[in-house]
């Protein structure tokens, strides 16, 4: 980077190109940033044959590909299109993951397998999320089993207030999280 005199990573010369790419599809500059470091990240990750998991690093590939998830659907990138950018920040690691031990194939696998969950917890979540742009109050309880319980991301939740207008119990659902973090 300070070689290079790049005001940021996104900007050297093995990452420019692609970062403008994703950036053309997207409406802000943090969201590209999100997406292409999480992607590349998740694909380091998964080509080192870490597996999707509910602990330890299996936990962070699943939250780093759920989180690349939503803003590509917050941004209306369907699931060819984000074939695409991972196979483009892929062609931009510093080595060549597919020809690693059929690292191709299993990473491409954990990513669609991932994608299948997301898709599903997403149908669970349009419909809490329609219950929010209808104004409907929702207890911080039913907010703190959608994210707990149902996998709903925090953050689609508080997007959903944030589009809708309306103030998220952040602190009601915080102190719920950290009572259950207590318990378990």
């Amino acid at each position: 980077m300070v070689l290079q005199s790049a005001p940021s990573i996104h900007e050297i010369d093995i990452y420019s190109d692609i970062f403008n790419q994703i950036d053309t599809e997207m409406d802000t500059v943090s969201d590209t940033r999100i997406l292409f470091d999480h992607l590349k990240t998740s694909l380091l990750l998964a080509d080192s044959g870490v597996y999707t998991a509910n602990k330890g690093m299996g936990y962070v590939l699943r939250r780093l590909l759920r989180k690349s998830f939503g803003v590509a659907e917050k941004q209306g990138i369907d699931s060819d299109n984000l074939d695409s950018i991972v196979g483009a920040v892929r062609d931009v690691l510093p080595y060549n993951p597919g020809q690693i031990d059929n690292a191709h194939n299993f990473t491409s696998d954990i990513i669609n397998s991932e994608r299948i969950n997301f898709n599903k917890i997403m149908v669970r979540a349009n419909k809490l999320l329609e219950r929010i742009s209808g104004d409907e109050e929702i207890t911080a309880k039913e907010l703190f089993d959608a994210i707990t319980s149902k996998g709903i991301p925090a953050d689609l939740i508080k997007d959903a207030y944030l589009r809708s207008n309306l103030d998220y119990p952040e602190t009601d659902v915080d102190r719920l999280l950290v009572e259950h973090r207590a318990r378990s």
